[in-house]
C-alpha cells in the first residue's frame, strides 16, 4: 500500500533521448504503508505509520499544494499561527509559489486524499525493507553499470588504437616512447591507477569513464 505525496516541483518534464537516459521528473513521491487503515485525516491535517512502524504527520494543505511559504503576507500569518495558509470556515486561502492567492476546499483535499492518492501496487521482485521496489532499483544499477562498462571500454580503445597506430606507422623512438609508457602504467596496480585518477578529476560519470578507460 501507497501513500502517494504529490512533487511540487517546478521542472519541465524532459524527453526524447533525455528521457531514456535520464528518466522523467515523478508527478509523486510514494510513501510505502502498511494498510490503508494507517492513514489518518483530522481537519488540516494528515497522518500516517511507515512500513517500519514509525509515525508521522504533516499539514494536509503544504502535502497537496504548492505553497509559497516566503509570500510577506503568508510569513506574517505564519509568526502569528504557525501556518503559511489561512483556514475558515473549511475554505483554505494560501499563496502559491507565483505569489497568487488561491482558495481550496478542505474538504476537497481530503477526498484527493483518500480516492486518488492511496493505491496498492504489486513489486514482482518485492520491496526492500525501507519499501522500495527491488525491480526498479536493479533497472537503475544496471544502467549505471551497463554506461560506466560501455564508456570505459570506448575510451580505453579509442586510446590504444590510437597509440597503436602512432608507434606502428612511425616506428622507432615514436614505437620506444610509447611502449614506454604503457610499461609504465601497467607497472602501477589498476585499481590503484583509476582510484588516483579519479581523486584527481573529481566526483562525476564522465571523470570516472575517463579514470576507468585510461586505467584499462
Amino acid at each position: 500500500m501507497l501513500l502517494l505525496r504529490p512533487n511540487q516541483s517546478t521542472d519541465e518534464p524532459s524527453g526524447g533521448l533525455s528521457a531514456a537516459f535520464a528518466g522523467t521528473t515523478d508527478r509523486y513521491t510514494p510513501i510505502p504503508l502498511q494498510e490503508s487503515t494507517d492513514i489518518t485525516l483530522r481537519e488540516d491535517s494528515l497522518f500516517w505509520t511507515g512500513i517500519r512502524g514509525e509515525a508521522e504527520g504533516t499539514s494536509l494543505v503544504a502535502f497537496l499544494l504548492p505553497l509559497d511559504k516566503f509570500h510577506p503576507q503568508a510569513t506574517a500569518w505564519r509568526e502569528q499561527t504557525g501556518k503559511s495558509y489561512w483556514l475558515e470556515n473549511g475554505t483554505v486561502r494560501y499563496y502559491d509559489r507565483e505569489g497568487q492567492e488561491q482558495t481550496a476546499q478542505l474538504v476537497d483535499l481530503q477526498t484527493q486524499v483518500r480516492d486518488e492518492l492511496i493505491v496498492d501496487r504489486t513489486f514482482l521482485l518485492g520491496t526492500d525493507s525501507s519499501g522500495r521496489d527491488v525491480l526498479s532499483r536493479l533497472l537503475l544499477g544496471t544502467r549505471v553499470s551497463l554506461s560506466v562498462g560501455l564508456m570505459a571500454v570506448l575510451v580505453s580503445l579509442l586510446l590504444g588504437v590510437t597509440l597503436g597506430a602512432l608507434a606502428g606507422f612511425f616506428r622507432g623512438r615514436v614505437d620506444d616512447a610509447v611502449m614506454w609508457l604503457v610499461s609504465v602504467v601497467w607497472s602501477i596496480p589498476t585499481l590503484l591507477l583509476a582510484i588516483s585518477i579519479a581523486f584527481v578529476l573529481g566526483e562525476g560519470f564522465w571523470q570516472l569513464f575517463l579514470a576507468i578507460g585510461v586505467s584499462m
